[in-house]
């Protein structure tokens, strides 16, 4: 079947199934039919410049990554001027079709994902003269893929899972099934893990220089934080190491590139962090591709500032090199503003992975084996017996001092590392759309409603308490129904 027509088909059924929830929209046409043509496949660049398509509609996702991941936390808060749907999410009104869980743009981006895979395997079965790179572009559709899986799958209680089976053939009763009955074929985490370990030998180690793309590093760094969502921390070890290690003990080290004062130009937008940053979605105001989260976040913004930091993130980033980059004028989020000189340019990009993400994520994996020893050194000044003796660590890069810990037993001093880790993450990458993803896990891997309650009340308010205790203490609504 012509792929231009089954995915036109295929997404009818999609709409339709949408519809029946409420969503009056799901695809631009233009954008998803220019996707699929066969034609965009006739050599190297136009199947480059295919699979760049899916980073276009990566742009439209950042807005509900970002504030879904922040604004359901203990980190964000709402404005006077927040729209409706952003105060019913701040207001514990998690609702399906909320724009700010990206559930509609979630499942574009993987319909499209499904169908440029399913030309990229007709590729690689014919054969190119360029295949090294085919795999390589091949590795990133499915990487990109599982990594909106993962997002939805952490967000929602059941996704169905469609694989490029299905926009490869015309199975249009089956995807009417997924949808009608979810449970039928819900998204797995061991399924995407699977996807990634299979495509990671396929990546050129050269592409790991590029932080635009999915690479090898981000790669590896997301089955780590697959793996840690998982508690399988052996494994979370191994990958999360090899995310780093494809930097050669020069990039991803956490070293002085990037030290106190320079820390900062993680969010300057240019491509001064690169020996930090694996990969990023890009943004380009002269092609009309513009981040909506300077609106959110900053008052120059006409009609903006719907989002702002909770009175408890201020309180805890003390340090004046994060100060300089995480928040702008005192009581506004910082790192999607791109500078002080040009406070209107919105496109700062989003970051996905960098390497302070992955040592933190590292050290919590090694915390929970029982290395407490090497999960400090990790947060404090950094291990040279794992990676480089270059390495100023995450408190140690700001020029914070060293934290350690007293208990009575590992189980106990596991317990406090834990949370020291849960607390310097949300410093050191507070509003980069980790936040409640990062507590849901712990408070998963505890069984612990008390743990989201705790941190929750301290954002709402203990006036609150009851409606917070109620909510949070139901393990139902961690996560919105489908």
């Amino acid at each position: 079947m012509n792929s231009k027509y089954f995915i036109i088909r295929v997404l009818g059924v999609v709409i339709l199934a949408f519809s029946l929830t409420g969503c009056d929209d799901f695809f631009d046409p233009d954008i998803n039919t220019a996707l699929s043509e066969e034609n965009n496949y006739s050599d190297f660049l136009t199947t480059r410049s295919t699979v760049n398509g899916l980073y276009a509609l990566m742009q439209d996702y950042m807005d509900a990554y970002v504030i879904g991941g922040e604004l359901r936390g203990d980190l964000l808060t709402t404005t006077s001027q927040a729209s409706a749907s952003l105060q019913q999410l701040n207001n514990l009104q998690w609702e399906a079709d909320n724009p700010y869980l990206g559930r509609l743009e979630a499942f574009r981006i993987i319909s499209n994902a499904n169908d440029v895979l399913s030309n990229l395997n007709r590729l690689i079965a014919e054969g190119t003269t360029y295949t090294d790179e085919l795999l390589n572009m091949h590795a990133e559709a499915v990487t990109l893929r599982a990594w909106v899986y993962f997002q939805l799958m952490r967000t929602y209680d059941q996704v169905p899972y469609i694989t490029e089976n299905h926009a490869a053939s015309d199975e249009a009763d089956a995807i009417i099934d997924f949808y009608s009955n979810v449970s039928a074929n819900p998204v797995q985490i061991e399924s995407l893990i699977e996807s990634v370990n299979e495509v990671l030998p396929h990546f050129l180690l050269s592409r790991v220089s590029n932080g635009h793309f999915f690479n090898l590093a981000s790669a590896n760094a997301l089955l780590g934080e697959m793996y840690l969502w998982k508690d399988d921390y052996a494994n979370a070890i191994s990958t999360l190491r090899a995310a780093v290690e494809t930097g050669d003990t020069w990039r991803f080290i956490l070293d002085a590139d990037l030290q106190n004062n320079r820390w900062v130009n993680l969010f300057k937008g240019d491509e001064s962090a690169t020996d930090d940053i694996m990969t990023k979605i890009i943004f380009d105001v002269a092609e009309k591709q513009e981040n909506e989260l300077l609106n959110a976040f900053s008052s120059v913004s006409p009609q903006g500032y719907h989002l702002k930091p909770t009175t408890k993130i201020q309180e805890m980033i003390t340090n004046t090199h994060r100060i300089a980059g995480t928040f702008k004028n005192s009581n506004e989020v910082g790192k999607y503003t791109r500078s002080l000189d040009d406070p209107f340019i919105s496109d700062m990009p989003v970051i996905l992975f960098r390497a302070g993400d992955v040592h933190l994520m590292l050290a919590e994996a090694y915390n929970r084996m029982g290395h407490v020893d090497i999960a400090l050194q990790l947060l404090n000044n950094g291990s040279d017996s794992l990676f480089t003796n270059f390495s100023r660590g995450i408190r140690g890069r700001v020029g914070l001092p060293p934290v350690g810990i007293t208990a009575d037993n590992l189980q106990d001093s596991i317990l406090v590392t834990e949370e020291l880790i849960l607390d310097e993450k949300a410093r050191e990458m507070a509003f980069e759309g980790k936040r409640w993803f990062d507590i849901l896990r712990v408070a998963e891997r505890r069984d612990d409603p008390d743990y989201l309650i705790d941190l929750m009340i301290q954002k709402y308010g203990s006036e609150n308490e009851p409606v917070v205790a109620a909510f949070f203490g139901n393990k139902q609504n961690w996560y919105v129904s489908f």
